[in-house]
């Protein structure tokens, strides 16, 4: 029994340690209250079967998925927001266009209430907020912070909302959301939102010094997770090739909105701004027509939505860290032997980091059959870039905040297991484990790219259309209009196309 009841003396008193740890520091109890929240999510997986829906051009299925997944997210303020994109866009895909807006709009507001200057809010009780989510985020991980919505998620809300309105007919509120989309990228241009990206980096890299002093001092051999940290890094597969915040197909459908409906002037005005990120030959011929002093009339317009934008992987590290403990031995009966026991304790430090990662689809375009000839639909905007661009703007703010978290989490798991002996590594170890992941939140319903093609509307109203990845032609009587949109939206290759049409003269 004595060896027992030595064993149970320890346990006690590694159990009391632990306890008088958690019970004098409350970072750590947020921390794992913080683990057992939103700390444990992986978007990508949960999203998976969305994207796998979706991507299989199932977009009924992907409607029903995303309306699950939305379901369980609607009051997560971490997350409702991307959730709320998602099933927006797959409603859009399956013509519910009010619904759709409707999803949109709820998201636009929410992006506006995170970010804390609405008219009536409180200041302060949002940057309290805040940055009790930073300090959950420190010792957990960054899926603790709200989804805020990136620049490009709005330009797309207000854009696709644009849509939606057209495709209701709704002219005028079409016309409100390009001018509340034209007010969105003076913002997102502006020096408000880049102190919003900004801000607090010099803080972060403060903590990140203070938290290696503490490491360094500990005495643990971390040169495997600072090895990590440095070599945490971006290979950009995508292109970031546009101006930060430039959506050239937003300006465009403005642009021929504007030029169709008595604003020539801003019409060419924006085409230039097109042309200047696109070289597209229907652009330039529009740009043309409109410079000559002509206005455009009996034209169709064949919009192309193709494929699937990047979304972010998580890229996985880990580790075990040898922690050296001091304690002094006792014997069976509890009294102190003056010998000085020491063990090294195995600890494990895990930890991920976001990478962008393009879908690595092949590349489709569109085709307008005319007479015997054949018109391709032109590129005159790359999703891909547009995602690309604001993640790279945003990566040292990211890889910042995750450094500071690992070099947290890493010095409190030193911390209690010098306090709690054994025990103590095995909760550090625990915790380290359902901490481990990273934000991997983005929209993964937007399309790899926007392509157009522009024609003389023909005599007989009926248009033809084939794809690079199938030679099958259909043809599509056009609705009543002077200015035609045929718009097609094809998620992947090899999928069957949705086809829908509205008028914008």
């Amino acid at each position: 029994l004595c060896p027992v009841r030595f064993l149970l003396k320890h346990i006690m008193k590694s159990i009391q340690s632990i306890t008088k740890l958690v019970l004098s520091s409350g970072l750590l109890c947020i921390a794992i209250l913080g683990a057992g929240c939103n700390s444990t999510l992986s978007y990508v997986e949960t999203t998976q079967p969305l994207a796998d829906a979706w991507g299989n051009g199932d977009y009924v299925e992907a409607t029903n998925i995303s309306g699950e997944l939305l379901d369980k997210q609607r009051d997560k303020v971490e997350n409702n927001i991307v959730f709320f994109l998602e099933h927006a866009s797959v409603l859009r895909a399956v013509g519910a266009y009010e619904e759709s807006n409707w999803h949109f709009q709820t998201a636009l507001d929410l992006m506006d209430e995170r970010r804390g200057d609405l008219e009536g809010q409180s200041r302060t009780g949002e940057k309290l907020a805040a940055g009790s989510r930073e300090l959950v985020a420190l010792l957990s991980n960054l899926n603790a912070i709200p989804y805020r919505g990136f620049g490009y998620d709005r330009i797309m809300v207000h854009t696709y909302k644009t849509l939606n309105f057209l495709a209701l007919g709704d002219k005028e509120q079409a016309r409100v959301e390009l001018n509340r989309l034209y007010t969105t990228q003076q913002y997102l241009v502006s020096e408000e939102y880049d102190k919003q990206i900004g801000k607090d980096q010099e803080k972060v890299r403060e903590t990140q010094n203070e938290k290696k002093q503490q490491i360094a001092a500990a005495g643990a051999d971390t040169g495997l997770v600072t090895s990590a940290l440095t070599d945490m890094r971006q290979d950009y597969s995508v292109n970031a090739a546009y101006a930060p915040y430039v959506n050239p197909f937003a300006t465009y459908l403005k642009a021929i909105f504007d030029a169709t409906n008595g604003d020539t002037e801003n019409a060419k005005l924006l085409m230039n701004r097109v042309k200047d990120f696109s070289d597209n030959s229907f652009v330039k011929a529009d740009l043309q027509l409109l410079e000559s002093g002509r206005t455009i009339e009996n034209m169709t317009y064949v919009i192309f939505e193709s494929n699937m934008a990047p979304f972010r992987i998580e890229k996985l590290f880990e580790t075990v860290i040898i922690v050296p403990v001091e304690y002094e031995e006792v014997d069976e009966n509890g009294n102190k032997t003056g010998r000085i026991i020491r063990n090294n304790i195995p600890v494990k430090i895990a930890f991920s980091w976001p990478k962008l990662k393009d879908t690595e689809q092949p590349k489709v375009h569109q085709y307008v059959v005319v007479g015997g000839a054949q018109m391709q639909t032109q590129v005159i905007a790359d999703m891909d870039s547009v995602v690309a661009k604001e993640f790279e703007i945003r990566w040292p703010g990211i890889r910042n905040r995750v450094a500071l978290s690992v070099l947290a989490k890493t010095a409190g798991a030193i911390y209690a297991t010098k306090a709690g002996g054994m025990l103590g590594g095995i909760l550090a170890s625990v915790h380290q484990e359902i901490t481990k992941g990273t934000d991997s939140r983005t929209w993964r319903t937007l399309p790899s790219n926007f392509q157009v093609c522009r024609i003389a509307t023909p005599a007989d109203r009926k248009l033809k259309l084939g794809r690079s990845d199938n030679p099958a032609i259909i043809e599509i009587p056009l609705i009543d209009g002077n200015v035609n949109v045929v718009y097609v939206k094809q998620s992947a290759p090899d999928t069957v196309p949705s086809v829908n049409q509205f008028k914008l003269k």
